[in-house]
């Protein structure tokens, strides 16, 4: 009889989790000095589903797990409860219904310049850290030369604090947390508020600690860095979860109640002497369709047709346009497509001008991506009339390995590319040779 493995019990599980939290100050003091009270007297009962006044649900039967080395992202909008939940696993609130059990020492990375006392030096504060932390000995020496080198502050380690940036608390505070015993960390927003360099050491270390098995729980509004480090992903909707899967799949989801949301409100001129309306833009052009060759959902590899609506205001003018690709939070993925002849124009008249444009072989993954058109004028280059809004359009999977990569934590995986490889020994090609004329020039990579 062969004998069966035994999988690792998940470093976090949450089960029927539920937060009270209080709207109004007077009520929340009150109602703590009532819970304290049945603490002292041991009498302590279960309110159940029973809301006092000015109480509302912050979590509401929340319930997941995170496995060794797993990484959760968790996204919504303002106020869906994101923090709470991260304080509540951290223990700073205790959970109202449900529980939490983690196995192993957890971290929590979420206000890491709070603790610092502004009058001492970082090294001071790092001492001060390694004491309220239970750390002695030698072990002390190996924390502060830990920061001291994840931080890269040299000789301004022993300057006061007060003369420290944000960003330089920043690197203080995630460097010693960094540095503690953890099998789960539980991080909020404190990667995207650094620069470059604290931006990628950070990553470097969450990546490290994924891979010796550990895991990761990451609330942030950063789609890109959710999508780059997370397994899964939680979107929270009034402190319920309203969507659990992949990160390209919540992330999608996530945008997509935001575009249900978003009001679109049109750019004014200023002016020296205030605010003005704009001025009309002589013309404007807009994506109305996107799809693959079959008006589905393009895949990976598929064909993307374009449609294009351009009109000009008054009379007809002569143009160039091209149009970007924009990742989930709207950064540039693809630049400029455009015509072969980057100085050929199209006439647009006052009518509808339609515009096709293929482009071929997609190179994108499994996810939500953004289309925007520009128009330009042929002889000073510069912008006509306002961008319309970025079209959303997803694109859907083809169950290739590449696939599967993007869900891993550390590929980052948003496009790929078809290479042409040569090795020694190869026939050599012709030098003349060029590609074939696809009608589009290739995207250019941001």
């Amino acid at each position: 009889m062969s004998e069966v493995a035994i999988a690792d019990p998940p470093t976090l599980e949450v089960v029927g989790l539920g937060k009270k939290l209080t709207s109004d100050l007077a009520q929340s003091r009150r109602h703590g000095v009532h819970d304290i009270w049945d603490e002292l007297r041991l009498a302590t009962r279960p309110r159940g589903d029973r809301l006092r006044p000015s109480e509302f649900w912050a979590l509401r039967d929340v319930s997941f797990s995170v496995s060794p080395g797993e990484a959760l992202g968790v996204i919504g909008f303002n106020g869906a409860g994101k923090s709470t939940l991260l304080r509540t696993l951290h223990g700073i609130t205790r959970p109202d219904a449900g529980s939490i059990t983690i196995q192993g020492p957890h971290v929590a990375m979420l206000n890491l310049g709070a603790p610092f006392s502004k009058l001492l030096s970082g090294r001071e504060n790092i001492l001060t850290a390694a004491a309220v932390h239970g750390i002695k000995g030698k072990d002390v020496e190996s924390l502060v030369a830990a920061v001291a080198d994840f931080s890269g502050l040299g000789p301004l380690l022993d300057a006061p604090m007060a003369t420290y940036s944000t960003g330089m608390g920043l690197r203080i505070g995630y460097g010693i947390t960094a540095n503690l015993p953890a099998s789960l960390l539980l991080v909020d927003e404190v990667i995207a508020v650094g620069d470059l360099g604290f931006q990628r050491k950070c990553l470097a270390h969450i990546r490290g600690h994924l891979d010796r098995g550990g895991s990761v729980v990451l609330v942030s509004h950063d789609l890109w860095m959710i999508q780059a480090l997370c397994n899964r992903c939680l979107v929270l909707v009034d402190g319920r979860i309203e969507v659990e899967g992949t990160a390209n799949h919540a992330i999608s989801a996530y945008l997509r109640r935001a575009r249900r949301s978003q009001v679109h409100t049109p750019r004014s001129h200023v002016t020296a002497d205030g605010p003005d309306e704009a001025p009309a833009p002589v013309a404007t052009i807009e994506v109305t369709s996107c799809a693959g060759p079959d008006g589905a959902d393009p895949r990976n590899g598929d064909d993307l047709v374009v449609q294009l609506a351009a009109n000009a205001v008054g009379s007809s003018i002569a143009a160039t346009w091209r149009i970007d690709v924009l990742t989930a939070n709207q950064q540039v993925c693809l630049a400029s497509a455009r015509p072969p002849d980057h100085l050929a124009t199209v006439e647009i008249g006052p009518g509808p001008t339609s515009i096709t444009c293929v482009m071929p072989d997609l190179p994108l993954l499994p996810g939500t991506f953004y289309l925007r058109a520009h128009l330009h004028d042929p002889v000073s280059g510069l912008e006509i009339g306002n961008p319309a809004p970025a079209v959303p359009f997803e694109v859907a999977s083809r169950h290739t390995r590449l696939d599967v990569l993007a869900q891993i934590p550390g590929a980052g995986a948003l496009s790929s590319i078809h290479a042409t490889w040569f090795q020694p020994g190869d026939p050599p090609t012709g030098a003349d040779a060029s590609p074939p004329d696809l009608g589009l020039d290739q995207p250019e990579r941001a």
